[in-house]
């Protein structure tokens, strides 16, 4: 801003230098602190271009390298400790179709699941559709199961094959269906303290791996070192349960299998196992596995999405195709949340069950020998029903 009072005018012939009088308080920089302005500017700008370059470069070709990708997939799968799992699995053949969805929980050494089952048909010229749901926890030590809808499953079965339910039968049913069994180690005792004492040194073996970190460790490295599952190649991104994906095409290694599976026998978990049970044989399966024949793995497709941050595991997706069934299996995981799992109150134990189909069936057979007479006038005697 210049000044507001008025310059005097000199002479006409004479020549006086302008003078400007500088402001005292100026609100523009000059030019040149302009130009410096810009310049720094654009230095900032261009560091963080080429930062964001840079890092969108190792955000593609580290951190979403497919290998990285599924390799932290599994390896969360494997470290989780609690989490919930659904899924759909079909089974197509000439005969019938067979639909199971199921969904399940898991935390720390506990589980559950529920499993509905439909199967259609046909017998006979007649469309045949039975529907059995069952469920399973696993609490501690001990299993529960139970099986709904098997009466009405029998009563379907021999309504559309036309054939009679054997007499016997319906006590058994009536005492499993509905119910909640338990199982637990010690329940073998009576068929064998061998079994009871393998099983309960198996189910601690598992719960040793999923809380020793060095035994998961040395597992895991294990797998590090030979990876089962081979990424074939990148098939996109999709959301899945709201939760941005990448996708890939999978393929399970048959050497790296072998491999796998022999060097458990040298492990600190395979070594417990083996412990508990000396048919556990690390060696010998891993010797199947490398004498298998690869027919039939080219009509199987894998596929693997997992979670675009984070790399959580969210789908996977498994077809299989041969001349005589067709198989589709998706899997949706969702890990490290939190679940609850409640032990059933209503369950009778296995050898409790057994005992009570062993009476059921036996006075059944009792009452069933009772409606029969037996004639001694006939040249050969015969039991007539009443």
């Amino acid at each position: 801003m210049m000044n507001d009072q008025p310059s005097q005018q000199p002479p006409s012939n004479t020549e006086v230098t302008p003078v400007t009088v500088a402001p005292a308080a100026p609100t523009v920089a000059p030019k040149s602190s302009k130009k410096k302005a810009w310049i720094i500017g654009g230095i900032i700008a261009g560091v963080l271009a080429l930062l964001g370059g840079g890092a969108a470069l190792a955000y593609n070709v580290w951190y979403q390298n497919p290998e990285k990708v599924v390799y932290d997939a599994l390896l969360g799968s494997f470290k989780a400790k609690s989490g919930t799992i659904d899924g759909d699995l079909t089974v197509k053949t000439d005969e019938a179709t067979i639909n199971l969805a199921f969904d399940s929980k898991v935390k720390n050494n506990d589980g559950s699941i529920n499993v509905r089952a439909t199967i259609e048909g046909d017998v006979d010229g007649e469309k045949l559709t039975v529907a059995v749901n069952g469920s399973a926890v696993v609490k501690e030590d001990t299993v529960y199961f139970k099986l709904d809808g098997v009466q009405k499953a029998v009563d379907d079965i021999a309504k559309t094959t036309g054939q009679e339910v054997p007499g016997y039968i319906e006590p058994i049913i009536k005492k499993v269906d509905g119910q909640w069994i338990s199982v637990k180690p010690s329940d073998y005792e009576d068929i064998s303290e061998e079994t009871s004492k393998q099983q309960e040194c198996i189910q601690d073996t598992f719960k040793a791996l999923n809380a020793d970190d060095a035994m998961r460790d040395e597992v895991t490295n294990l797998y590090i070192d030979n990876k089962v599952i081979v990424v074939k190649e990148k098939i996109g991104s999709k959301s899945i349960n709201g939760v941005g994906s990448l996708g890939y095409k999978v393929e399970v290694s048959k050497d790296a299998t072998e491999a796998f599976v022999r060097g458990l026998d040298e492990t600190k978990f395979g070594k417990a196992l083996k412990g508990c049970d000396d048919s556990f044989n690390f060696k010998e399966a891993a010797d199947a596995i490398r004498d298998t024949k690869d027919d039939g793995m080219g009509n199987i497709t894998i596929e693997l999405w997992a979670s675009r941050f984070g790399h959580q595991l969210t789908q996977v997706t498994v077809a299989g195709k041969d001349a005589d069934v067709l198989v589709n299996l998706v899997i949706n995981p969702t890990f490290n949340t939190e679940v609850t799992i409640e032990e059933p109150k209503d369950a009778i134990s296995m050898k409790q069950l057994m005992s009570d189909i062993e009476k059921a069936v036996q006075d059944y057979q009792e009452e069933y020998m009772s409606s029969y007479e037996y004639d001694y006038d006939q040249e050969v005697p015969r039991y007539s029903h009443n």
